[in-house]
C-alpha cells in the first residue's frame, strides 16, 4: 500500500508540531529530493521540543528495513538522544539522499543517534549540534553498526566527537568529514576503547582551528587512500602507508571549497 502526498509548489515544507513520528512497522518515504521536501518541527513560536523520527523495533524475527529517502530533516529538538532520529536497537534504517540539518540534543547525537544498524549513503549532515557527551552529528553505540558513504558531515558540533562518536562498528567510505567541532575530544571523529572505525577514500579533518581538540581521537583501521590532516591522539593513519596522507595540525590542506550545491540532491565541499 502507498500514500501519497500532494505536495504544494515545490520546495515544499512539512511543519510537524504534534510530536515525533513513531515508525514501527517495514516503511519506504521517499521524498522528491533533499532540495524539493523538508520534514522539520515547526519554527512556530511555541512548538514543543521533539525529535522527528523515532524508528522502533517491533519484535519481529528480522530487524525491519526501513528507508528514508529525497528529504531533508531540519530542526528537530529533544531534551534526550538524537535530534532528528533515534534508531533503536536491532532495527535496520537505510538513509541516502537525505540532508540532516540544524537538528539539536540535550544529550548526544544531535542528528542521529544509532543503537541498531544504520545505512547512510549519497547524504549530507550539517550545522547539528549536542550539548552532552557525545557528538552532534552521529553516534553510534554499543552492538550498533554504521555504514557511512559518499557523504559529507560538516559544521557539526558536540563535546567529544564534533561529526561522530563511535563505540560500536564504523566503516567509513568514499566521505568528507570535516570543519566540525569538539570542546574536548576528536573534532571530526571519536572512538572509544570498545568501538571499530575502518576508513576507506575518505577525507577527515580541517576542522574549527580554535578549538583544541584535535581532528581523531582514538584507535583506527586505514584500509587506504585517506587524507587526514590531523591525526594527533590517533592511531592507525601512518602518513605513506596504505597510500594514505597523513599530517598533524592541519598541516595538510585538501582544498576543500565552501559547502555549496555542486549537483545532487544535497550540498557538499568542492574539491578546489
Amino acid at each position: 500500500d502507498g500514500i501519497n502526498f500532494a505536495l504544494p509548489l515545490l520546495p515544499a515544507t512539512i511543519d510537524l508540531t504534534l510530536g515525533e513520528l513513531t515508525v514501527t512497522s517495514n516503511i519506504y518515504i521517499a521524498g522528491p529530493g533533499a532540495r524539493k521536501l523538508t520534514v522539520q518541527r515547526s519554527q512556530a513560536a511555541g512548538t514543543s521540543d521533539f525529535r522527528l523520527f523515532g524508528i522502533q523495533f517491533t519484535g519481529n524475527a528480522a530487524p525491519i528495513p526501513i528507508t528514508i529517502r529525497g528529504l531533508s530533516l531540519k530542526n528537530g529538538k529533544t531534551s534526550s538522544d538524537g535530534g532528528a532520529g533515534f534508531v533503536y536497537y536491532q532495527t535496520t534504517v537505510q538513509i541516502s539522499h537525505v540532508a540532516i540539518t540544524a537538528n539539536s540534543a540535550t544529550g548526544s547525537g544531535g542528528g542521529i543517534f544509532n543503537a541498531g544498524t544504520l545505512y547512510l549513503t549519497r547524504s549530507l549532515v550539517n550545522s547539528n549540534t549536542a550539548a552532552g557527551l557525545f557528538a552532534g552529528g552521529i553516534v553510534n553505540v554499543g552492538q550498533a553498526t554504521s555504514i557511512i558513504s559518499n557523504s559529507t558531515l560538516t559544521g557539526n558540533s558536540g563535546a567529544q566527537g564534533g561529526a561522530m562518536y563511535n563505540g560500536g562498528n564504523l566503516l567509513l567510505v568514499n566521505n568528507t568529514i570535516s570543519h566540525n567541532s569538539a570542546s574536548s575530544g576528536g573534532s571530526s571523529v571519536k572512538n572509544d576503547a570498545m568501538g571499530t572505525v575502518r576508513a576507506l577514500n575518505t577525507i577527515i579533518g580541517m576542522d574549527n582551528p580554535a578549538v583544541a581538540a584535535s581532528s581523531l581521537s582514538g584507535a583506527f583501521v586505514s584500509l587506504g587512500n585517506n587524507l587526514v590532516t590531523d591525526a594527533r591522539n590517533s592511531t592507525g593513519f601512518i602518513n605513506g602507508t596504505n597510500n594514505d596522507q597523513v599530517s598533524d595540525n592541519n598541516a595538510i590542506n585538501p582544498r576543500l571549497g565552501d559547502l555549496a550545491d555542486n549537483g545532487g540532491q544535497t550540498d557538499t565541499r568542492a574539491l578546489l
